[in-house]
Order: structure tokens, then sequence, then C-alpha cells
């Protein structure tokens, strides 16, 4: 039993130790671990291979630093209202960059791309439920879905038997264009279809058909004819003679031989803008010359869009195109290729924000509120549904309540490790949402219940369950609780001792000195032309110089007092008194500056306590804050742990 206690006692002592190991240094109770001083060093250091002095200074300013915190925490300094409004503000504004799904937003993205790099050119099957008794898969019954998936079925079979495709969909489909076209809708590319029958194209090898799919509208079948290219967008030009419908075949003979005309015309070197404004039935035409907005696949009919990306070049024109409102004749001006550079971050952007407002969004969505559903620990009580949606109607308008077995106001519907969901909460939900309808209660309500409760759950624990929006919410926290006390032990207390800053003054005067200088007038604008304009005024009248400069208004400052040589823009001019220097352009802000200077003190002079004041205030902060610093080194006791320290000088 003793050896058995050894052990045990062994065992906790070396995981100590080794959790220890890891810990850089300690202040007070409190550690910091190497992996959280790495990752503060490396953000506010770029160097790749620093040095070990950079570990050595950083160390000291980041001991300074949790001592400070530790100080503010201390003092309760987190329970101000300022400090917890600011905190609040914060959370709300970075949680909703958190509560997408970014991975499986990044996949869509990268699917979309992928996608986005070819065309297919597909041909369909359209079984509608209507045609088959029924009318949607969520208002029809099993019998109607029943009945459209045996048609599908039997399409399906024969289709493997090696049938025609282009007669089945002939026969079958109840896209009433196929009985003209057999089903082939011409190319597709992405965000041509919805999201599910994207998904059923682009899983369809070339050649090959799918199997039935059913939508909300009815079952598909696709067939992949062929692959091509992403083609892109076009921009083009169009010449348009129109005919009605229900012409006569005499006129829209006469219709054609016009378009043929022109196309002769056209073929023989005729301007198209010109045939454009004499001939096209648009009466848009002559103010764009026929020019149609850019498009892409999936813009038109089918055979009409394989003859505007057969032209292969720009300048190139198709022949009449018959078409049930008239004949066509379109000019390629350009194409814009699909982007192939996934590096490409300008295209890479546009596509991102494609997909954010595209359906296929709500695939992330879902996606996150399963993992939401996991991660907060969702339990769903035994409550039988039926008995919680019955008690909910009868809570609602004059209805007498009729009392349920095994259901109050205060019976749990669901819970998490940290809040409970009770009837009453469910029906506040209800009553806020305004889901009872004609006295029934709507049957999404309480799904909607569950998802809008867990989001909220998970956006208020959040931090517990992203460590990255962990760490952001806690570097805001501490930077606000480090500018807080600093205000309260340091900034604000230096400006009020007056007393205090001179003395220390007085026993540092060797410090303060003002080096060469000069009583002077520094002049700025924006530009060198109202410069070189200021000066010329300034010259005529020196002494009016303030209503000059006022003159000017907001292109021209003014700003006057002793500065030393070293901050006035000379460059290469030799200071003299009642200098009116020539202007020179400022490389850091663009802008153009000349100075006149008044008096000139060309050897070094103390400053007295006015003139070194900011100085003074600026080293008595430090005074005042070394002085703290020494006294929390001494309060919360601070050990670096050198082994692990020293480790980092080696680190790669």
């Amino acid at each position: 039993m003793k050896i058995f206690k050894l052990l045990i006692y062994t065992l906790f002592f070396f995981l100590n130790i080794c959790g220890q190991a890891q810990n850089i240094f300690s202040y007070g109770n409190s550690t910091v671990s190497k992996e959280e001083f790495l990752k503060a060093f490396q953000k506010n250091n770029a160097d790749k291979h620093p040095s070990a002095q950079a570990y050595n200074e950083y160390l000291e300013l980041y001991i300074r630093f949790k001592l400070k915190v530790k100080a503010a925490y201390d003092l309760k300094m987190d329970t101000l209202t300022n400090q917890k409004a600011e905190l609040n503000d914060f959370r709300n504004q970075v949680a909703v960059s958190y509560l997408n799904d970014e991975t499986s937003f990044q996949n869509l993205v990268q699917e979309a791309f992928t996608r986005s790099q070819k065309d297919i050119h597909l041909a369909h099957i359209f079984i509608a439920l209507d045609s088959a008794g029924g009318t949607t898969p969520a208002n029809s019954d099993s019998k109607d879905t029943t009945r459209a998936w045996k048609i599908a079925l039997t399409i399906y079979n024969q289709l493997q038997k090696g049938a025609d495709f282009a007669k089945l969909a002939s026969s079958y489909s109840s896209d009433a264009s196929a009985q003209s076209n057999g089903g082939d809708i011409g190319y597709i590319t992405l965000f041509t279809l919805p999201y599910v029958l994207e998904n059923l194209a682009y899983s369809t090898p070339v050649g090959t058909f799918s199997k039935p799919f059913l939508s909300r509208t009815g079952y598909h079948i696709f067939k992949n004819i062929r692959e091509r290219k992403a083609a892109g967008k076009m921009k083009a030009a169009q010449l348009v003679f129109v005919f009605s419908p229900d012409t006569l075949s005499k006129p829209k003979s006469m219709t054609k031989q016009k378009a043929d005309s022109v196309y002769k015309l056209l073929s023989q070197g005729a301007s198209f803008n010109e045939m454009v404004d004499r001939f096209s039935d648009d009466i848009n035409a002559k103010a764009t010359h026929g020019e149609m907005p850019e498009f892409g696949v999936g813009s038109f009919d089918s055979q009409f869009e394989i003859l505007l990306f057969a032209l292969d070049k720009n300048g190139a024109f198709t022949q009449p195109i018959l078409t049930p409102g008239g004949y066509y004749i379109i000019k390629r001006l350009g194409q814009s290729p699909v982007n192939s550079d996934p590096q490409n971050d300008s295209a890479m952007n546009v596509l991102r924000q494609l997909v954010r407002n595209d359906s296929r969004m709500e695939v992330a969505r879902r996606a996150l509120l399963q993992k939401m559903y996991k991660l907060t620990g969702f339990k769903k009580t035994a409550l039988p549904e039926s008995t919680l949606l019955s008690f909910t109607e009868n809570s609602f308008g004059n209805k007498k309540t009729i009392p349920l077995p095994g259901i109050s106001n205060k019976t749990i519907v669901f819970s998490f490790p940290k809040q409970k969901a009770d009837v009453d909460d469910f029906i506040k939900f209800v009553q806020n949402g305004r889901y009872i309808q004609n006295g029934k209660l709507v049957p999404a309500a309480l799904t909607q219940f569950e998802e809008t409760t867990v989001q909220e759950y998970y956006r208020i624990h959040l931090d517990e369950y992203n460590a990255d929006f962990a760490a952001q919410l806690k570097e805001f926290k501490e930077g606000n609780l480090l500018f807080e006390i600093m205000q309260h032990n340091i900034w604000d207390k230096a400006s009020a001792d007056s007393s205090g800053l001179k003395t220390f003054y007085e026993n540092n005067k060797n410090k303060y000195w003002w080096n060469a200088s000069a009583d002077a007038i520094i002049f700025s604008s924006a530009d060198s032309a109202t410069a070189v304009d200021l000066k010329g005024n300034l010259e005529k009248n020196l002494t009016g110089w303030r209503d000059i400069v006022t003159s000017y208004q907001a292109r021209a400052q003014a700003d006057s007092g002793r500065f030393e040589l070293a901050q006035l823009p000379l460059r290469q001019q030799t200071p003299a008194p009642n200098l009116l220097t020539k202007p020179l352009r400022i490389s850091d802000d663009s802008s153009t500056s000349f100075i006149h200077i008044i008096k000139l003190y060309p050897e070094k002079q103390p400053r007295n306590f006015e003139d070194a004041k900011g100085f003074v205030l600026n080293d008595y902060q430090d005074y005042l804050e070394n002085k703290w610093i020494a006294h929390l080194k001494k309060k919360y006791a601070v050990k670096i742990n050198e082994p692990v320290f020293q480790s980092l000088l080696k680190s790669p």
C-alpha cells in the first residue's frame, strides 16, 4: 500500500512539474505559458530570427503589462460600468464574424471556384409532382410522391437499358420545351441552377445520366452530354428584326428578307453600328448601337446561346437567328474569361460575396447549427411534442384551458448545462413571433424556438467554444484595463501633481536643453502653388501674417514658437534672423512648407520649466510608473522559468 501511495505521489509530482515546465514566468499566483508569450511576441515583432535582446526586452514589457492588469483586477476595475459596456459592445461586434461556420463557407467557396472552371452541356427530364397526381413534397401525400417516383423510375430503368434520352424526354418530361429539344437545356455553369440541382449536374460524369432526384417540385434526371472550359462572359451588340408570333407567313418572309439583306451588307464590310441605326427594330438601338448588357452561360435559350458562344473572335457576327419574336444578328464585342487563379484576391473576393449571397449559404448555416447543438450540450426532455403543442394552443384565445397530464407552464422543454427552457418560454416565443394563425400553432414554431434558443445560448457562451474568440476578447479586456489603471495611477496623477512636476524638474534640470534653435513661424499648405502664392503675399506684409493665413482658410496653416533647428524644414538653407525660406515639399504628407525665422539661438541653452514641461511630464510619468512596477514586483513575486525562456533562444 505504501509503494502504491509513493507511485501515485511520484506521478502527481511529475505531472505537476511537466505542467509548470512550459510556463515562462509566474507572478503572484498567476502564470504565463510559453505559448501565450510567443503569440504576443510574434504579434509585435516581425523579425523571423529575433535576437536574445529582443526576447529579453519583450519579456520585461510583458511582465510589466501582466502586473498592471493584475493590479487592475485586484481593484475590481473590470466591474466598472464603462469597462463592462465597452467589453460588451466589442463582444457583440466581433461575435458576428464567429457566428458563421467559416470552414463550411471556405469549402463552399473552393467548390464554387472549381465548378466555375467548366461549363456542362446538360439534358433534363423533369417529372412534376402535380403531373403525377401530387403538388409539392410538402403538400403531397405519400401516394402522390410514389406515383411520380414510379414514372421517374420507369424512365431511369429504360435509360439503363440503352433507351434514347431525347426520346424519353419528349415523351415523359413535364417541361413543354422537351418535346422540341429532347430535354437539351444547353450549357450550364456555376450559379445557373438552384444549388441542389447544380450539385446533381456537377456530380454526373460526362456521357452518363443521374438517378432520379426529388426536389420540392418533382423528380429530375440529368444527362451530362459534354463539358468544356468555362466560356466566361460576353459583350455583344444586336440587330433586331421583329415580327409578332401571330404574323402571317408572308410578313414573316419579308422580315427574313430584310435580315438576310442586312447580313449580306455586313458580310461585304458595312458598319455594324450604321446597320443598327438604320434597320434595327430595337427602340433603344440608336443610343447604344445595339450593345447588350454583358451576359454569361444560361442567360438565353440554349440553341441561341450556343450560336453566340461559337463566335470565336471580337467583331465576328452570326447569320440571322430565328426566334419566336423575330430575327437577330449578334456581333461579338469582347469576352471576359473566368478567373482561373485562386490567388487573385480581387476576383476571389467577388466570388466569396456571390457565394455569401447565394442559397448555398443555407448549407453552411445548417452545418453551424448542428455544431451549435452539439457544443452547447442541448438536451431535449421526454415531453411529447403533441402534448406541448396542444397545451400551447390552449393558452391562446378565449379557449378554456384543458388540463393535460404531465405538463404545466414550468415543465422543462429542453436544457443546456447553464440554462433551461420551459413551457412558459415557448409560449412567450410563440406570442412574440406570431406563430398562432386562426387559433392553430404554426408547425415550424417549435423548431424555430429550438434553433433560436440554441443560437442565442451559443452566442452568449461563444468564448467557451471558440479559443480564437476567447483570446480576442481577453486581449481587448486586458488592453482596456491597462488603459484604465494607467489613467488612474499614472497619467492623471502626474498631470495633477504640479508641485511634484516642478520638484522633478529641479532635480533633473541638466536633462532639459535647447539645442541650436530659433523663434520661427512655420507656414504650410497642401500644394506648392498655394505655398508660392502665400509666400508672395507674406513678402509684402510679413507683420500681418495671421490675417493673410486666415484668408486662405483651410488651404494654408501657420505654427509659431521656438523650434530646434533640426525640427525645421530647412534642407541646405542656412538659417538667419528675418529669413523667409524657400518652399519645400515634405515627402511624408505631400505638403509644402517654408519658414520665417525671427530670432536665432545658435548655441545650446537650458530649457526653463515651461519650455521643458512636455518632456518633464513624460519623464515624470515614467518615474512614477517604474516606482509603481517595483512595488508590484514585490507584491506579486515574479519568477522567470529560465530553462523555458532559454528554449526560445534555441528555437529555429
